[in-house]
């Protein structure tokens, strides 16, 4: 394209040139003065160099004019993928989403000692053992067969514990179980409780929670 522009530069200076050409015949080129006075044969001949002159420059224009189509039919916007650039940096972590409702035990059947409590809350129970600080408890939990195509998970202090999901299926056909072994650290309580990813409020008469105080 800069190469047609600059044909285009220089056909314009001819063109120039040319109306010069013409005033300098008829006398009124601005600073230029002379005596000569031309004939009507001498006008015919400088009108007829003239017109020459502008049909060759038009034959150039319609050249330049399909090669300006050939360049602008030539898709050059869209390079080579270029190179990988380096990884950003790491986003801030998100908020912790919630880990779904509890599942409401409210029956103790055997408790001993009162290093573990369950919390059957002002208004209902509300599934939450709390347990001892400085021990090491064992929690296992089981899932009814007859409860269809729900997800459950044990939590220690609202956070889920690794391994311990379990999902129950149309098809199930046998309790699931899961358990795992917590140190609580000194200090405050800790809290165990079983989430149902699936439905608020669903009580589950299937359910059942055994924690074992090991030391």
């Amino acid at each position: 394209m800069s190469s047609i522009a600059l044909e285009e530069l220089g056909l314009s200076h001819i063109i120039n040139s040319e109306g010069e050409k013409l005033q300098y015949v008829l006398g009124t080129l601005p600073g230029v003065s002379t005596t000569f006075q031309p004939s009507i044969t001498d006008l015919l001949t400088i009108n007829t160099s003239v017109r020459d002159t502008i049909n060759v420059i038009g034959k150039k224009e319609r050249i330049l004019n399909e090669k300006l189509e050939n360049v602008l039919g030539i898709d050059v916007t869209r390079g080579p993928t270029g190179v990988a650039g380096s990884t950003g940096a790491t986003g801030v972590t998100g908020p912790t989403g919630s880990n779904g409702a509890n599942v409401p035990y409210d029956t103790i059947t055997t408790q001993v000692g009162s290093n573990i409590a369950l919390d059957t809350g002002s208004g209902g129970a509300t599934g939450t053992i709390h347990v001892a600080g400085g021990h090491v408890y064992k929690v296992i939990y089981n899932v009814g067969a007859t409860i269809n195509s729900r997800t459950f998970n044990l939590n220690f202090n609202g956070s889920p514990v690794q391994g311990t999901q379990t999902q129950v299926s149309s098809n199930a056909n046998t309790p699931f179980t899961s358990s795992a072994i917590i140190e609580v650290p000194p200090g405050p309580s800790g809290t165990f409780t079983v989430t149902n990813a699936n439905e608020t409020g669903f009580r589950i008469p299937q359910c059942g929670i055994t924690v074992i105080m090991y030391k």
